[in-house]
């Protein structure tokens, strides 16, 4: 097994203490996630080959950052039905990719390069979406999940959101709207989400007419920032 990607034989060296191309077929049968790399140097740097996930069977979880994704990439990576858990820092896509995860319980995409959000029509078993994107100012149009009845953790932290009436009566139990700007009916959308625990939001936003008095109300993430620099950051 040849390992071209070194952020990939990094971390299987560190997880095993061995060269990645000496592992046995148990001990690949036993990781669970891996990460991907590529890097901004040159535009041959941005691709990543996911042939190598056929080793690694019980996979359910990959991170992937600074890089350019295919829908050749995302069916490549479809293939391994196991993997339900996606994460993208960085990264930039082709039209239409995202229509790919449509087998995807967990997507976060963190300070990647998006054109527009459509896919998310498509995502219907997503039960944890956390979109944190502080270099673009397209709308994340909300009207999107409504069909969804599975999401119950929404992070949309820096982003432009829009028909935001759309979470009205959503059971999420976890909503994130950090550097959000809301629209000015945000007090009753929230109010009829009565399964929500907790809340970060703008201080601005901060009501004593919020109906949830169990609910955790919070104005940071105690200053928690990302680090897409770290490959295996999870």
């Amino acid at each position: 097994m040849e390992i071209k990607n070194e952020n990939l034989n990094l971390f299987l060296q560190s997880k095993f203490r061995k060269s990645a191309d000496l592992l046995t077929e148990e001990e690949c049968a036993s990781v669970d996630r891996l990460p991907f790399s590529g890097k901004f140097d040159v535009p041959e740097n941005l691709k990543i080959d996911f042939s190598i996930l056929r080793y690694f069977p019980n996979v359910t979880s990959i991170t992937v950052q600074n890089a350019y994704l295919t829908i050749e990439d995302l069916k490549e990576i479809s293939k391994y039905g196991n993997i339900k858990d996606f994460s993208f820092s960085k990264c930039m896509f082709d039209d239409f990719v995202l229509n790919e995860l449509q087998a995807a319980e967990k997507l976060e995409l963190r300070g990647c390069f998006n054109e527009e959000y459509s896919f998310l029509s498509k995502l219907s078993k997503l039960f944890s979406l956390n979109i944190t994107n502080p270099y673009t100012e397209v709308a994340i149009n909300l009207s999107l999940l409504k069909e969804n009845d599975c999401i119950n953790e929404l992070i949309l932290d820096r982003c432009v959101v829009d028909h935001f009436e759309a979470l009205t009566g959503k059971k999420i139990e976890c909503l994130s709207l950090l550097w959000v700007e809301l629209p000015s009916d945000y007090l009753e959308v929230i109010n009829s989400m009565n399964s929500l625990q907790r809340l970060y939001i703008k201080d601005k936003y901060n009501s004593e007419q919020f109906q949830n008095k169990s609910m955790i109300v919070k104005n940071d993430l105690a200053e928690e920032c990302f680090d897409f620099d770290d490959p295996i950051q999870k």
